[in-house]
């Protein structure tokens, strides 16, 4: 019963298809932008890949948040939860947890793709290291935050209904 629990938690939080959808979605939104820079003898700049990359990121972790606990319901794994020596805290923290993670292969993604925008396009304005830096911070403490307000929101519904 534990590994079939934890398979579906994973199956829902991390290998959903709305998590590969905004993922290429992702790569596909940084894509044009080095394409644009390379071909069209334009120059965005490494700020603006940035910036296209983490707004498509933006709206995954949105959609993801919201989805979550959506699919506790449509699932109907509520109920396993519910009677199973797992408690509502621990569903949440494995839920802030896969936000984490997909936080931090998102920003994966995008350092990937900076090296691409360097190396491919010969653009030495894109200083990697200072981007290793602060993009796997920004991106992690982003879901952090993002998920801790979910988890906030969630607890409360608990509490009330629980007449606490």
């Amino acid at each position: 019963m534990k590994t079939k629990q934890r398979s579906v938690f994973l199956k829902q939080g991390l290998l959903s298809k709305s998590v590969v959808v905004f993922m290429v979605l992702t790569l596909l939104m940084g894509a044009l932008i080095i394409v644009a820079d390379g071909y069209c003898r334009t120059h965005f700049g490494a700020g603006s890949l940035i910036s296209s990359y983490s707004f498509v990121a933006d709206i995954m972790f949105v959609f993801l948040g919201v989805s979550s606990f959506g699919k506790e319901f449509q699932y109907r794994t509520i109920n396993m939860i519910r009677i199973s020596h797992l408690s509502g805290f621990e569903v949440l923290v494995r839920k802030l947890l896969d936000f984490i993670f997909l936080a931090l292969l998102s920003a994966s993604f995008l350092l990937a793709e900076l090296a691409i925008y360097k190396y491919g396009y010969h653009y030495s304005e894109v200083n990697l290291v200072t981007y290793l830096k602060h993009i796997y911070l920004d991106f992690a403490i982003y879901a952090s935050i993002l998920g801790d307000s979910v988890l906030e929101l969630e607890l409360k519904k608990e509490k009330k209904k629980d007449g606490l």
